[in-house]
């Protein structure tokens, strides 16, 4: 049952929902990196192809119901006979692609087209200035949103302060240095940095809540009626698996659109592909 992963990688909830809705629990980061998680994730895929630009999606002309991948190149390369498609991509990044299947997926194409990105820069370095300055103060993730806006001579590494500036302390690996600073990663910092002190910079686009996104959520992703001695049951919404295509990402979920909805919102597809399958897998997580 060949199927492909297109890689490119709610409630409305404010930076203070989000405070105390955690409060009382930890942040956690990859001991090892991306790279172990990536490692795990793809052992025992039997093909993986990295570095293909896709160009178009089209139904197999033998049998339709199965997609074929073109990807650009000289000469062109074309994978046949996927049963399975799973955009994890951002919702504006699927929309072309989808288009490329001639009238198959409007209403999918509609619902993601509602999903709109603001820009996002994140920043790894030693600077605590951006930190509370009362270390009793300080947690492992730290919000800051200012009250008003103030002029903070936004640059390539500050940005306008009307963006919520996020901290987080990374935690020390087993051997660290001693002597060594501790490292943070903030995200939209609204606070000028020591530029001596940045180890690495990096722009994307994160999803921006609105009330049509959550609206439009709903076909991507729902939930049963939560009681005071249950929690909420998740479930894909109405669209997913609809002609074999499937949506996941960070938007594919409710709450803030952040790592947690990636997971969820993969884990479901997931089920979702298992159960159209006819597989049976016993506590599969």
């Amino acid at each position: 049952m060949p199927f492909l992963r297109v890689q490119q990688d709610f409630d409305l909830f404010s930076p203070v929902d989000y405070i105390w809705l955690t409060l009382g629990t930890s942040h956690y980061v990859a001991s090892f990196g991306v790279r172990q998680v990536v490692s795990k994730l793809v052992a025992g895929v039997g093909r993986v192809h990295l570095g293909c630009t896709i160009s178009e999606i089209t139904p197999n002309p033998d049998h339709p119901t199965l997609f074929d991948i073109r990807c650009l190149g000289s000469p062109q390369t074309v994978h046949e006979g996927f049963h399975h498609i799973i955009f994890a991509t951002q919702a504006c990044s699927a929309v072309p692609l989808l288009s490329t299947l001639t009238g198959d997926a409007d209403e999918l194409i509609r619902c993601l087209k509602t999903f709109h990105y603001a820009p996002t820069l994140v920043i790894n370095h030693t600077d605590d200035s951006l930190l509370p300055n009362n270390i009793h103060d300080r947690r492992d993730l730290n919000l800051i949103s200012a009250k008003s806006s103030f002029t903070s001579s936004p640059s390539e590494t500050c940005l306008p302060s009307t963006y919520t500036m996020a901290t987080q302390i990374v935690p020390r690996p087993a051997g660290f240095p001693a002597h060594m600073p501790d490292v943070f990663q903030t995200t939209n910092p609204i606070i000028p940095l020591r530029e001596a002190r940045i180890l690495s910079t990096a722009r994307l686009e994160r999803a921006v809540l609105t009330i049509e996104s959550k609206e439009a959520l709903e076909q991507l992703y729902t939930s049963d009626e939560s009681s005071w001695w249950r929690k909420p049951q998740d479930k894909l919404g109405r669209l997913q698996g609809k002609d074999g295509i499937w949506i996941c990402g960070s938007y594919a979920y409710k709450g803030i659109p952040l790592l947690e909805g990636c997971v969820v919102s993969a884990k479901l597809v997931a089920e979702g592909i298992m159960r159209k399958e006819g597989v049976r897998l016993k506590n599969p997580w």
